[in-house]
């Protein structure tokens, strides 16, 4: 089943799809998503129909998958209870429907705090069907102290879709949200099942075949692991020398980040890259300190000196450590998206390209790796807004060809045709040089052959999967850079067995 990644809006294209396709209503396609969980619920959670377990279902379609899942438990011998959250004359024909196949007295309806306080939530399961993937504005009243009861009552929380409180757009925290230990992802993963706050607050994340079809008239977006990228790179011939993977240059390096560009040197000589040079300003030579041998130094002056470096590169990293009080740098940046070399911009790369965007055009041998924080004074943009909906922003640059890494939690990387998914990181990569050692690994993978998206791609994951390493030798929060750069060489070794074996 591919691990494809919808909005909210596509996802019900794609029910409204399946129903026209298949000749059933909307109520119909819930039966079958209610089935789908009762299935997953008895093989992966709990078939002991003594267990004690709470259904909670609120007033949209959310609320009508769990009736329809509370009424395959009743059949199957389960004594359990319903609660109804909310005004169920507003509620959804659809859920109204599901509610109507359900014995009234098996059924509990709360409306105001008041009535809240007379129930119990101490059940070993709850079933948290309150909100889906409508929810748009912040949980109040009755439902946030709902919310509160479920995350108190220390039992083992379902979530039918989304952990409630969960954005399904963002990912976001909507003041308060269920903390699940699984939430069962109906076919499709919603953006906010991956992004920002949803790796907090769901514990487990499975995704169902429902049985909806996808409407091809909407883009295809992926979940990727690793797998889906092997292998790498060709085998080396033997008959090859150092020019013939990647002769990389980076332009960086200011008076206190002088460890920024020699990261990501290093990490592009891990990653194969035959040879690899820093660019390092005269007026600032005396505050560079040579940390590996392997790394040549290139010192300019002027914009013609550094032109010459330049010449014979044929990827240029613009970036790390490079500092924002330099009127030099926007010229150089200028001059650079002029060229045709592949260029990797990242870090204080970012801040002088930010005047450019207006200007920019056909960009498809640029790659950009911001983080959100980054994304946001690229664009001006208020604090969240990219958050909110990074595919608009990111959009907004592919549309000249460039290919977008927007690091986070989980990670987007994006180019005009493609977009995927990477959860594959973790905490510990929330540190100092981390990003300088992705831009060196990405700008590594160009210099080897490889497209601005599938080097980017293949870098990505290449960066979370030494990170992993990382992680487990020094945990997540021992872990520096560094520790990922050394590991990067025991990644290829893992990945070079994993090939030998499906070979």
């Amino acid at each position: 089943m591919e691990q494809l990644v919808v909005s909210v809006s596509e996802m019900q294209s794609h029910e409204n799809y399946t129903c026209k396709k298949q000749n059933i209503t909307l109520s119909d396609l819930m039966d079958l998503v209610g089935k789908a969980l009762f299935d997953n619920f008895i093989n992966s959670v709990t078939s002991n129909k003594e267990d004690s377990l709470l259904v909670i279902a609120g007033t949209g379609n959310n609320g009508g998958d769990a009736l329809v899942l509370a009424r395959h438990l009743l059949d199957y011998g389960y004594d359990l209870k319903i609660y109804v959250i909310g005004n169920v004359r507003k509620a959804s024909r659809e859920m109204q429907t599901a509610l109507g196949k359900i014995e009234k007295e098996r059924i509990i309806f709360l409306e105001s705090l008041k009535e809240l306080s007379k129930v119990d939530f101490s059940f070993s399961y709850i079933i948290d069907g309150l909100f889906g993937t409508g929810l748009k504005k912040d949980v109040e009243d009755i439902q946030a102290e709902v919310i509160r009861k479920i995350n108190d009552a220390n039992g083992f929380v379902y979530s039918i879709d989304m952990p409630s409180g969960i954005n399904a757009s963002s990912g976001q925290v909507m003041n308060i949200a269920v903390k699940a230990k699984m939430t069962a992802v109906i076919q499709y993963y919603k953006f906010g099942n991956l992004l920002q706050d949803a790796m907090d607050y769901s514990e487990n994340v499975i995704l169902l075949d429902c049985g909806i079809l996808f409407d091809e008239r909407n883009p295809k977006r992926l979940k990727v692991t690793l797998s889906d990228y092997l292998p790498l790179l060709p085998p080396r011939k033997h008959n090859s020398n150092k020019y013939d993977y990647g002769n990389i240059l980076i332009i960086g390096g200011h008076p206190g980040m002088m460890g920024a560009p020699q990261l990501s040197a290093i990490s592009a000589l891990k990653t194969g890259s035959g040879l690899v040079s820093i660019a390092i300003k005269k007026q600032e030579a005396m505050y560079f300190s040579q940390l590996y041998p392997e790394v040549m130094i290139n010192y300019y002056d002027t914009l013609d000196e550094l032109n010459r470096i330049i010449e014979n590169k044929n990827v240029i990293v613009f970036g790390p450590g490079l500092g924002k009080e330099n009127k030099q740098n926007e010229e150089i940046l200028k001059t650079l998206l002029k060229s045709d070399k592949l260029l990797v911009i990242d870090a204080d790369g970012l801040y002088y390209l930010k005047d450019q965007l207006k200007s920019l055009k056909k960009h498809s041998n640029v790659v950009i790796t911001p983080h959100l924080g980054e994304m946001t004074r690229l664009f001006s943009a208020k604090k969240g807004e990219v958050e909110a909906d990074p595919e608009k922003y990111i959009s907004e640059l592919t549309k000249n060809e460039i290919t977008v890494v927007l690091k986070g939690a989980t990670t987007i990387i994006s180019d005009k045709d493609n977009m995927v998914f990477s959860q594959a990181g973790n905490p510990g990569m929330a540190t100092a040089g981390s990003g300088d050692v992705l831009t060196g690994i990405i700008a590594s993978f160009l210099g080897q052959g490889l497209g601005a998206y599938d080097a980017s791609v293949k870098g990505v994951l290449i960066h979370s999967f030494a990170s992993a390493k990382a992680a487990l030798n020094n945990s997540e929060m021992g872990m520096i850079a560094s520790d990922v750069v050394s590991q990067i060489p025991a990644t290829f070794s893992t990945i070079n067995k994993i090939n030998q074996n499906n070979t």
